[in-house]
Protein backbone atom coordinates (compact mmCIF):
# COMPACT_ATOMS: atom_id res chain seq x y z
CA UNK A 1 0.00 0.00 0.00
CA UNK A 2 2.60 2.72 0.63
CA UNK A 3 4.20 1.65 -2.69
CA UNK A 4 0.90 2.71 -4.05
CA UNK A 5 -0.09 5.54 -2.60
CA UNK A 6 3.72 7.29 -3.44
CA UNK A 7 3.57 6.59 -6.78
CA UNK A 8 0.00 7.41 -7.62
CA UNK A 9 0.65 10.99 -5.74
CA UNK A 10 3.66 11.24 -8.61
CA UNK A 11 1.21 9.85 -11.41
CA UNK A 12 -1.88 12.21 -10.27
CA UNK A 13 0.43 15.32 -9.85
CA UNK A 14 -1.76 17.45 -12.42
CA UNK A 15 -4.87 17.49 -9.54
CA UNK A 16 -3.51 20.52 -8.41
CA UNK A 17 -6.08 22.31 -10.43
CA UNK A 18 -8.65 20.33 -8.06
CA UNK A 19 -9.01 22.40 -4.70
CA UNK A 20 -11.21 21.56 -1.50
CA UNK A 21 -12.22 24.74 -0.01
CA UNK A 22 -11.71 24.79 3.78
CA UNK A 23 -12.58 28.11 5.42
CA UNK A 24 -12.98 31.22 4.65
CA UNK A 25 -9.87 31.96 1.38
CA UNK A 26 -8.43 28.50 2.45
CA UNK A 27 -8.10 25.43 0.48
CA UNK A 28 -6.14 22.53 -0.19
CA UNK A 29 -5.51 21.08 -3.55
CA UNK A 30 -5.95 17.38 -3.94
CA UNK A 31 -1.97 17.05 -4.41
CA UNK A 32 -1.78 18.88 -1.11
CA UNK A 33 -3.86 16.20 0.31
CA UNK A 34 -2.00 13.47 -1.77
CA UNK A 35 0.99 14.63 -0.49
CA UNK A 36 -0.03 15.04 2.97
CA UNK A 37 -0.93 11.16 3.10
CA UNK A 38 2.10 9.90 1.32
CA UNK A 39 4.19 11.83 4.05
CA UNK A 40 2.44 10.48 7.02
CA UNK A 41 2.09 6.81 5.56
CA UNK A 42 5.92 7.14 5.24
CA UNK A 43 6.83 8.42 8.42
CA UNK A 44 4.53 6.20 9.73
CA UNK A 45 6.25 3.19 8.20
CA UNK A 46 9.46 4.83 9.37
CA UNK A 47 9.04 4.96 12.98
CA UNK A 48 7.23 1.45 12.94
CA UNK A 49 10.47 0.14 11.63
CA UNK A 50 12.46 2.22 14.03
CA UNK A 51 14.24 4.25 11.21
CA UNK A 52 13.62 7.77 12.83
CA UNK A 53 16.84 7.56 13.96
CA UNK A 54 18.31 6.97 10.60
CA UNK A 55 15.82 9.01 8.78
CA UNK A 56 17.05 12.28 10.58
CA UNK A 57 20.40 10.88 9.89
CA UNK A 58 21.33 13.77 6.76
CA UNK A 59 24.18 15.76 6.79
CA UNK A 60 24.93 19.45 8.81
CA UNK A 61 25.64 21.06 5.40
CA UNK A 62 22.23 19.82 4.24
CA UNK A 63 20.37 20.32 7.57
CA UNK A 64 22.09 24.44 7.73
CA UNK A 65 20.46 24.86 3.85
CA UNK A 66 17.07 23.93 5.06
CA UNK A 67 17.47 26.21 8.22
CA UNK A 68 18.29 29.02 5.99
CA UNK A 69 15.82 28.37 3.19
CA UNK A 70 13.11 27.95 6.03
CA UNK A 71 14.32 31.36 8.20
CA UNK A 72 14.32 33.23 4.99
CA UNK A 73 10.66 32.54 4.26
CA UNK A 74 9.95 32.86 7.65
CA UNK A 75 11.36 35.98 7.97
CA UNK A 76 10.01 37.31 4.87
CA UNK A 77 6.63 36.13 5.69
CA UNK A 78 6.46 37.98 9.27
CA UNK A 79 7.74 41.24 7.54
CA UNK A 80 5.52 41.37 4.75
CA UNK A 81 2.18 39.35 5.15
CA UNK A 82 -0.88 41.17 5.78
CA UNK A 83 -4.70 40.02 6.58
CA UNK A 84 -5.67 40.19 3.40
CA UNK A 85 -2.98 37.76 1.76
CA UNK A 86 -2.03 35.56 5.21
CA UNK A 87 -3.99 32.55 3.60
CA UNK A 88 -2.63 33.47 0.23
CA UNK A 89 1.31 33.58 1.10
CA UNK A 90 1.12 30.16 3.44
CA UNK A 91 -1.31 28.06 0.67
CA UNK A 92 2.38 28.94 -0.61
CA UNK A 93 4.61 28.30 1.29
CA UNK A 94 2.61 24.86 1.96
CA UNK A 95 2.39 23.72 -1.36
CA UNK A 96 5.40 24.92 -3.02
CA UNK A 97 8.10 24.35 -0.67
CA UNK A 98 7.44 22.61 2.36
CA UNK A 99 5.15 19.52 1.34
CA UNK A 100 7.44 19.10 -1.52
CA UNK A 101 10.39 18.74 0.51
CA UNK A 102 9.39 16.86 3.28
CA UNK A 103 7.99 14.59 0.70
CA UNK A 104 11.23 14.41 -1.29
CA UNK A 105 12.75 13.77 1.91
CA UNK A 106 10.47 10.69 2.66
CA UNK A 107 10.65 9.54 -0.60
CA UNK A 108 14.33 9.22 -0.74
CA UNK A 109 15.11 7.44 2.67
CA UNK A 110 12.40 4.85 1.08
CA UNK A 111 14.50 4.69 -1.87
CA UNK A 112 17.64 3.98 0.07
CA UNK A 113 15.50 1.49 1.94
CA UNK A 114 14.68 -0.17 -1.40
CA UNK A 115 10.82 -0.09 -0.65
CA UNK A 116 10.41 2.14 -3.02
CA UNK A 117 12.77 2.07 -6.82
CA UNK A 118 14.06 5.53 -8.73
CA UNK A 119 12.84 3.08 -11.68
CA UNK A 120 8.88 2.85 -10.71
CA UNK A 121 8.88 6.88 -9.64
CA UNK A 122 10.16 8.11 -13.15
CA UNK A 123 7.52 5.54 -14.76
CA UNK A 124 5.24 7.25 -12.47
CA UNK A 125 5.98 10.63 -13.84
CA UNK A 126 5.96 9.63 -17.45
CA UNK A 127 2.66 8.03 -17.29
CA UNK A 128 1.41 11.32 -15.90
CA UNK A 129 3.41 13.36 -18.93
CA UNK A 130 2.03 11.10 -21.12
CA UNK A 131 -1.65 12.07 -20.35
CA UNK A 132 -0.92 15.69 -20.45
CA UNK A 133 1.10 14.63 -23.84
CA UNK A 134 -2.01 13.34 -25.70
CA UNK A 135 -4.26 15.90 -24.02
CA UNK A 136 -2.30 18.41 -25.99
CA UNK A 137 -2.36 16.65 -29.22
CA UNK A 138 -6.56 16.78 -28.71
CA UNK A 139 -6.25 20.34 -28.11
CA UNK A 140 -3.87 20.95 -31.29
CA UNK A 141 -6.13 19.36 -33.68
CA UNK A 142 -9.42 21.13 -32.13
CA UNK A 143 -7.98 24.10 -32.19
CA UNK A 144 -8.04 24.97 -28.06
CA UNK A 145 -5.15 27.11 -28.56
CA UNK A 146 -3.60 30.03 -26.77
CA UNK A 147 -4.39 33.56 -28.70
CA UNK A 148 -0.98 32.99 -30.79
CA UNK A 149 -1.98 29.58 -31.70
CA UNK A 150 0.35 27.47 -29.15
CA UNK A 151 -0.94 24.31 -26.79
CA UNK A 152 -1.22 25.08 -23.10
CA UNK A 153 -3.94 22.51 -22.22
CA UNK A 154 -5.64 23.26 -18.86
CA UNK A 155 -2.37 24.19 -17.34
CA UNK A 156 -1.26 27.62 -16.46
CA UNK A 157 0.18 28.66 -19.64
CA UNK A 158 2.35 26.47 -22.91
CA UNK A 159 5.28 26.91 -21.72
CA UNK A 160 4.57 25.12 -18.12
CA UNK A 161 3.32 22.22 -20.14
CA UNK A 162 6.42 21.93 -22.37
CA UNK A 163 8.44 21.48 -19.04
CA UNK A 164 6.81 18.95 -18.01
CA UNK A 165 6.88 17.17 -21.49
CA UNK A 166 10.42 17.84 -21.81
CA UNK A 167 11.51 15.93 -18.87
CA UNK A 168 9.84 12.85 -20.44
CA UNK A 169 11.43 13.31 -23.18
CA UNK A 170 14.79 12.98 -21.39
CA UNK A 171 13.57 10.02 -19.86
CA UNK A 172 12.22 8.07 -23.09
CA UNK A 173 15.35 8.64 -24.76
CA UNK A 174 17.27 7.30 -21.56
CA UNK A 175 14.86 4.02 -21.61
CA UNK A 176 15.11 3.90 -25.48
CA UNK A 177 18.97 3.37 -25.36
CA UNK A 178 18.87 1.14 -22.35
CA UNK A 179 19.63 -2.41 -23.09
CA UNK A 180 19.30 -3.04 -19.28
CA UNK A 181 15.57 -2.47 -18.22
CA UNK A 182 13.41 -2.77 -21.79
CA UNK A 183 14.92 -5.29 -24.14
CA UNK A 184 11.61 -6.36 -25.90
CA UNK A 185 11.32 -4.72 -29.27
CA UNK A 186 7.60 -4.22 -29.20
CA UNK A 187 8.47 -2.34 -25.52
CA UNK A 188 10.73 -0.46 -27.88
CA UNK A 189 8.51 0.41 -30.58
CA UNK A 190 6.00 1.84 -27.72
CA UNK A 191 8.18 4.00 -26.04
CA UNK A 192 9.01 5.22 -29.40
CA UNK A 193 5.37 6.14 -29.92
CA UNK A 194 5.30 7.65 -26.54
CA UNK A 195 8.38 10.01 -27.56
CA UNK A 196 6.56 11.20 -30.70
CA UNK A 197 3.67 12.07 -28.76
CA UNK A 198 5.92 13.98 -26.28
CA UNK A 199 7.59 15.30 -28.86
CA UNK A 200 4.77 16.62 -31.00
CA UNK A 201 2.70 18.38 -27.95
CA UNK A 202 6.08 20.20 -27.22
CA UNK A 203 6.73 21.42 -30.09
CA UNK A 204 2.95 22.16 -30.23
CA UNK A 205 3.59 24.10 -26.92
CA UNK A 206 6.29 26.69 -29.01
CA UNK A 207 8.38 27.05 -26.24
CA UNK A 208 11.85 28.49 -27.22
CA UNK A 209 12.96 27.74 -23.81
CA UNK A 210 12.24 24.15 -23.73
CA UNK A 211 13.58 23.64 -27.21
CA UNK A 212 16.62 25.57 -25.98
CA UNK A 213 17.36 23.88 -22.60
CA UNK A 214 17.29 20.38 -24.47
CA UNK A 215 19.57 21.40 -26.98
CA UNK A 216 21.65 23.00 -24.42
CA UNK A 217 21.69 19.58 -22.31
CA UNK A 218 22.20 17.69 -25.51
CA UNK A 219 25.45 20.09 -26.07
CA UNK A 220 26.57 19.14 -22.30
CA UNK A 221 26.05 15.91 -22.73
CA UNK A 222 28.64 15.06 -25.64
CA UNK A 223 30.78 17.51 -24.29
CA UNK A 224 30.80 15.69 -20.85
CA UNK A 225 31.49 12.45 -22.50
CA UNK A 226 34.30 13.27 -24.34
CA UNK A 227 35.99 15.48 -21.84
CA UNK A 228 35.02 12.88 -19.20
CA UNK A 229 34.07 15.26 -16.99
CA UNK A 230 33.20 14.23 -13.41
CA UNK A 231 29.41 14.93 -12.62
CA UNK A 232 30.59 16.74 -9.32
CA UNK A 233 32.92 19.23 -11.54
CA UNK A 234 30.21 19.53 -14.19
CA UNK A 235 27.39 20.24 -11.30
CA UNK A 236 29.39 22.82 -10.08
CA UNK A 237 30.32 24.45 -13.70
CA UNK A 238 26.80 24.83 -14.85
CA UNK A 239 25.94 25.75 -11.48
CA UNK A 240 28.13 28.34 -11.82
CA UNK A 241 27.26 29.62 -15.19
CA UNK A 242 23.53 29.39 -14.27
CA UNK A 243 23.94 31.63 -11.40
CA UNK A 244 26.15 34.72 -13.35
CA UNK A 245 23.86 34.36 -16.16
CA UNK A 246 20.86 34.80 -13.68
CA UNK A 247 22.27 38.05 -11.88
CA UNK A 248 23.01 39.24 -15.02
CA UNK A 249 19.69 39.37 -16.35
CA UNK A 250 19.14 42.01 -13.63
CA UNK A 251 21.02 44.62 -15.80
CA UNK A 252 19.64 43.29 -18.95
CA UNK A 253 17.59 46.19 -19.51
CA UNK A 254 21.08 48.44 -19.69
CA UNK A 255 23.21 45.72 -21.56
CA UNK A 256 20.44 45.75 -24.48
CA UNK A 257 20.02 49.97 -24.12
CA UNK A 258 23.60 50.05 -25.02
CA UNK A 259 23.45 47.54 -27.59
CA UNK A 260 20.86 50.10 -29.37
CA UNK A 261 18.31 47.30 -28.94
CA UNK A 262 14.48 48.97 -28.84
CA UNK A 263 11.27 47.45 -27.92
CA UNK A 264 9.25 45.91 -30.90
CA UNK A 265 6.08 46.70 -30.77
CA UNK A 266 3.20 44.82 -30.34
CA UNK A 267 6.37 43.76 -27.25
CA UNK A 268 7.61 40.25 -27.74
CA UNK A 269 8.26 37.87 -24.64
CA UNK A 270 12.07 38.80 -24.74
CA UNK A 271 10.54 42.75 -24.18
CA UNK A 272 8.37 41.64 -21.89
CA UNK A 273 11.71 39.88 -19.67
CA UNK A 274 13.79 42.70 -20.08
CA UNK A 275 10.86 45.28 -18.18
CA UNK A 276 10.51 41.72 -15.52
CA UNK A 277 14.32 41.78 -14.82
CA UNK A 278 14.76 45.43 -14.13
CA UNK A 279 11.21 45.71 -11.86
CA UNK A 280 13.17 42.74 -10.21
CA UNK A 281 16.16 44.82 -9.28
CA UNK A 282 14.46 47.80 -8.38
CA UNK A 283 12.45 45.39 -5.75
CA UNK A 284 15.70 43.46 -4.77
CA UNK A 285 17.40 46.92 -4.30
CA UNK A 286 15.02 47.95 -1.58
CA UNK A 287 14.01 44.28 0.27
CA UNK A 288 16.82 42.47 -0.53
CA UNK A 289 17.75 41.49 3.14
CA UNK A 290 13.93 40.35 4.14
CA UNK A 291 12.39 40.17 0.61
CA UNK A 292 9.13 40.82 -0.37
CA UNK A 293 7.20 37.49 0.91
CA UNK A 294 5.54 34.70 -0.96
CA UNK A 295 3.53 35.16 -3.71
CA UNK A 296 3.69 38.80 -3.15
CA UNK A 297 5.53 39.68 -6.38
CA UNK A 298 2.49 40.73 -8.77
CA UNK A 299 1.24 43.28 -6.30
CA UNK A 300 5.50 44.86 -6.01
CA UNK A 301 5.67 44.28 -9.85
CA UNK A 302 2.84 46.72 -10.54
CA UNK A 303 3.46 49.43 -7.92
CA UNK A 304 7.10 49.88 -9.89
CA UNK A 305 4.66 50.93 -12.89
CA UNK A 306 5.16 54.95 -12.04
CA UNK A 307 8.69 54.51 -12.27
CA UNK A 308 8.87 53.20 -15.74
CA UNK A 309 7.11 52.94 -19.24
CA UNK A 310 4.13 51.09 -20.05
CA UNK A 311 4.96 47.91 -18.97
CA UNK A 312 4.24 45.22 -21.85
CA UNK A 313 3.18 42.80 -19.64
CA UNK A 314 0.83 42.72 -16.86
CA UNK A 315 -0.03 39.65 -14.98
CA UNK A 316 3.40 38.21 -13.86
CA UNK A 317 3.51 36.46 -10.56
CA UNK A 318 6.98 35.73 -10.34
CA UNK A 319 10.68 37.23 -11.64
CA UNK A 320 10.97 34.46 -13.97
CA UNK A 321 13.85 33.58 -12.75
CA UNK A 322 14.51 30.43 -10.22
CA UNK A 323 17.63 32.25 -7.92
CA UNK A 324 15.81 35.46 -8.70
CA UNK A 325 12.65 34.17 -7.33
CA UNK A 326 14.22 32.82 -3.77
CA UNK A 327 16.17 36.26 -3.90
CA UNK A 328 12.98 38.76 -3.87
CA UNK A 329 10.58 36.24 -1.99
CA UNK A 330 12.75 34.57 0.74
CA UNK A 331 15.59 37.17 1.24
CA UNK A 332 19.35 36.53 0.94
CA UNK A 333 18.94 33.73 3.58
CA UNK A 334 16.84 31.80 1.42
CA UNK A 335 18.81 32.40 -1.57
CA UNK A 336 22.25 31.18 0.17
CA UNK A 337 20.16 28.14 1.31
CA UNK A 338 19.30 27.17 -2.16
CA UNK A 339 22.92 27.71 -3.31
CA UNK A 340 24.05 25.60 -0.12
CA UNK A 341 21.78 22.71 -1.48
CA UNK A 342 22.82 23.62 -5.27
CA UNK A 343 26.77 23.21 -4.43
CA UNK A 344 26.70 20.14 -2.33
CA UNK A 345 27.67 16.64 -3.71
CA UNK A 346 25.05 15.53 -5.28
CA UNK A 347 25.78 11.82 -5.84
CA UNK A 348 25.03 9.95 -9.11
CA UNK A 349 26.35 6.77 -8.32
CA UNK A 350 23.31 6.71 -6.16
CA UNK A 351 21.50 4.80 -8.56
CA UNK A 352 21.91 3.04 -12.14
CA UNK A 353 19.30 6.25 -13.37
CA UNK A 354 21.19 8.97 -11.40
CA UNK A 355 22.64 10.33 -14.23
CA UNK A 356 19.54 10.43 -15.75
CA UNK A 357 18.02 12.53 -12.54
CA UNK A 358 21.00 14.61 -12.55
CA UNK A 359 20.23 15.90 -16.08
CA UNK A 360 16.53 16.06 -16.00
CA UNK A 361 17.33 18.36 -12.57
CA UNK A 362 18.94 20.82 -14.53
CA UNK A 363 17.04 20.89 -16.95
CA UNK A 364 14.74 22.52 -14.56
CA UNK A 365 18.01 24.93 -13.78
CA UNK A 366 18.60 26.15 -17.45
CA UNK A 367 15.23 26.52 -18.59
CA UNK A 368 14.79 28.29 -14.98
CA UNK A 369 17.14 30.83 -16.24
CA UNK A 370 14.27 32.22 -18.12
CA UNK A 371 11.28 31.11 -16.78
CA UNK A 372 10.61 30.17 -12.83
CA UNK A 373 10.37 26.16 -12.92
CA UNK A 374 10.48 25.36 -9.30
CA UNK A 375 7.74 27.08 -8.10
CA UNK A 376 4.91 25.97 -9.06
CA UNK A 377 2.89 22.67 -7.17
CA UNK A 378 3.42 20.33 -9.76
CA UNK A 379 6.80 21.54 -10.11
CA UNK A 380 8.01 21.94 -7.38
CA UNK A 381 7.72 18.50 -6.55
CA UNK A 382 9.22 17.09 -9.38
CA UNK A 383 12.05 19.28 -8.51
CA UNK A 384 12.75 18.34 -4.52
CA UNK A 385 12.16 15.08 -5.44
CA UNK A 386 15.14 15.19 -8.17
CA UNK A 387 17.11 17.28 -5.75
CA UNK A 388 16.54 14.88 -2.91
CA UNK A 389 17.12 11.38 -4.28
CA UNK A 390 20.85 12.93 -5.30
CA UNK A 391 21.18 15.15 -2.33
CA UNK A 392 19.70 12.87 0.91
CA UNK A 393 21.50 9.49 2.08
CA UNK A 394 24.72 9.41 0.07
CA UNK A 395 25.07 5.77 0.40
CA UNK A 396 25.25 3.87 -2.75
CA UNK A 397 22.51 1.56 -3.93
CA UNK A 398 23.45 -1.57 -5.25
CA UNK A 399 22.02 -2.36 -8.80
CA UNK A 400 20.08 -5.20 -7.57
CA UNK A 401 17.92 -2.71 -5.12
CA UNK A 402 16.56 -0.55 -8.11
Amino acid sequence: MIKLINYITIALIPLHLIKVPLFRNASLNILDLLLLLSVLTNLTWIIRKKYLKNFLNISLLTKIAFLFIFIGFFVSFLFNTTKINIFDNLGILKSFLFLPIFFSWTVSFLVNKSLLTIKNILLSYLSMSTFLASTGIFYFFTKELTFDGRVEIFLDSPNHLAILLSLSILLLINLINSKKYFKSPILKYFLLLLLLIHTFSTIATSSTGAFLTLIVLLFVFFVKEIRNIRYNNLQLLLLAIIFCISITLLFSQKITSSLGYTQKSPPTSTDSRIVIYEVTRQIIANDYLTGIGPGNFQEKYLSKQRYNPPFPQWAVPHPHNNFLLFLVEGGLFSLFGIIILFVSKWNTKKTPLGALIFFMLFYLLIHGIIDTTIWKNDLSVIFWLFLGILLFYPKEITISKI
